[in-house]
Formats: structure tokens, sequence, C-alpha cells
């Protein structure tokens, strides 16, 4: 008797809170329930998917919120009533943990800056699907948002060069761009100014040396 998993292979990406069907074949095996596990650590320690699942060759799993991202995920079928029949997927796959951002700039509420500066927007963030975000700035409360930068590599920092937007308050918006459901608004906002501009009215050609 045997047990063999067709499904995951190696390499495959899976995200929590979304599903994976998992399969396997059995090979003149009498017993009619198995047992499914996963591991994110390379198999040194296995958690529970189901226990007595019918041994159709099918499962559904929907993949729980996991904190971190695993690079080396595994599957594990075995009978129910003899463990010592098993399988492990070949390779290893990716679990992505529940993707988090919150935007940190600015830190303190009406900070200025002068227009046509730059300004440092930082965020942090985890399991963010391919690693790429979009960036926003509003000046109406969040009615209207206009791009800053699409679908870039997410460094946790951007230094904005801002554009002349005359007096005005600003406020953030970070975006995954593959999940844009996955977002943080700034809590504080940007207080821009027009940049200082002295003008001499004096006509020197008045003046005689």
């Amino acid at each position: 008797p045997d047990l063999k998993i067709s499904n995951p292979s190696s390499n495959l990406k899976y995200y929590s809170n979304e599903n994976m069907i998992i399969n396997w074949n059995s090979i003149n095996v009498r017993g009619k329930k198995v047992n499914i596990y996963y591991s994110i650590d390379k198999g040194k320690e296995w958690n529970i998917i189901k226990r007595g699942a019918y041994n159709n060759g099918y499962f559904n799993w929907g993949i729980p919120s996991l904190d971190t991202t695993s690079n080396f995920s595994q599957i594990k079928v075995e009978l129910s009533n003899n463990t010592k029949i098993n399988d492990v997927n070949q390779g290893y796959f990716t679990l992505y943990g529940t993707p988090e951002i919150q935007i940190k700039s600015p830190k303190e509420n009406n900070f200025i800056v002068e227009d046509k500066t730059n300004y440092k927007i930082i965020w942090e963030s985890k399991n963010i699907r391919e690693n790429r975000i979009n960036l926003y700035y509003s000046t109406d409360s969040a009615s209207n948002w206009k791009p800053i930068a699409l679908d870039i590599s997410n460094k946790g920092f951007y230094n904005w060069f801002i554009p002349s937007l005359n007096t005005s308050n600003c406020i953030f918006k970070i975006e995954s761009t593959i999940q844009p459901n996955t977002f943080s608004i700034s809590k504080n906002n940007l207080k821009i100014t027009e940049k200082s501009l002295i003008i001499i009215d004096n006509d020197l050609n008045d003046f005689l040396f």
C-alpha cells in the first residue's frame, strides 16, 4: 500500500485566507480516511489541517491567517488507521503570511515642508505579494488620490520630489500592487507651502554711477 501526493508541487505560491487544492493517489490502500498536515519549516513541525478526511484523493484547504511567509512549506498525507503509510510532497512551496502595511509619515500633524523639495515617506510592511507597492497623495482629505509612484519595489521608504502644489495639506496612501485592499493612509497631514521667493523691485538703470 502507498500514498502519493500530486499537488502541491514545488515552487508554487499560496496565500493566507485563500484555498489550496491538495491531491493524492492511493495505491492498494484499504483505509477510508486520511490525516492531512502542513509544515512551514521543512517538515520539522507538522500542523494539523484535517484528521479523518475522506480518502478520495482530494481536499480543499482553506489556508488560515499566517503571521509570517515561508518559502519552505510542505504537505503530508497519511492513512488514519496506519500512519506509517504516508507521503510528503516533493520540494517546497511558498505560503505567504497575512499582508500588513502601515505608513509612518509624517510623524506629527501639520509638519511643514516647502514645495519643490524632497520629502522621505516611510512605512513598515510584511508579507506583501511580489513585494511591490503603489504610493499616492491627496490634497482634499482622501476624496481623490494622485499617484506618486506605481508598482515600485517595497523598500520601506520613498524620496518624493514635491511638485508645485502651492499651499496645501497633504496625506499619503500606500497599497499593495497585487492586493490593493491591503493599504494604509497616513494619520497626520503634511503642510506644503510655496517656496519663498524674494524679488528686487529696484531698477538699477535709474541709478548713475
